[in-house]
């Protein structure tokens, strides 16, 4: 089939992706976002396959493709239409998901989880309740994007740090 398209079959270069075309680049980058995610958040191992497809979303909304002449996100050039990053945040952040209204005056209001991402087919968030094991998909929680589930270090500085004095 290769000779009858006059195309010729060639071996990359073990672990070096970047030479080996976009697509190997890309799933590179993808990895490498994943891996700093886990790491960042103190995540479990089993929560690599969260990382990955968070780690793919911010990478089709912030990696640029030269289409037509005009630079566009990967996102742009597939859909045609500009991506929304407004529901994007830090993975493995504190979050509390809310509960739908309760009777009972009180039972907490919310779930303590952590955010794994965006729901592909909707504008939902996906906040993994470890309690109960289960993902819930909401556009009503709260994301503490300076405090991750699994540790309490801070995520992100809160304030300017300080000039340095000479």
């Amino acid at each position: 089939v290769l000779e009858k398209h006059k195309i010729t079959a060639t071996n990359s270069t073990p672990y070096t992706s970047e030479t080996n075309g976009s697509a190997e680049n890309s799933i590179h980058q993808v990895r490498h976002l994943a891996r700093i995610a886990m790491h960042m958040s103190s995540a479990p191992a089993n929560l690599w396959p969260h990382a990955v497809t968070y780690a793919t979303q911010v990478h089709n909304v912030t990696r640029f493709r030269c289409v037509g002449g005009k630079r566009v996100t990967v996102w742009e050039a597939f859909t045609r239409n500009q991506p929304d990053i407004q529901l994007f945040r830090i993975f493995g952040a504190l979050a509390f998901a809310h509960r739908a209204p309760i009777t009972d005056k009180l039972k907490p209001t919310t779930e303590r989880g952590l955010f794994v991402g965006l729901d592909y087919h909707s504008t939902r968030m996906k906040i993994l309740i470890p309690s109960t094991g289960k993902i819930r998909t909401t556009l009503d929680a709260t994301i503490v994007e300076d405090r991750f589930f699994f540790n309490d270090s801070i995520a992100a500085p809160t304030a300017p740090l300080a000039e340095p004095t000479v």
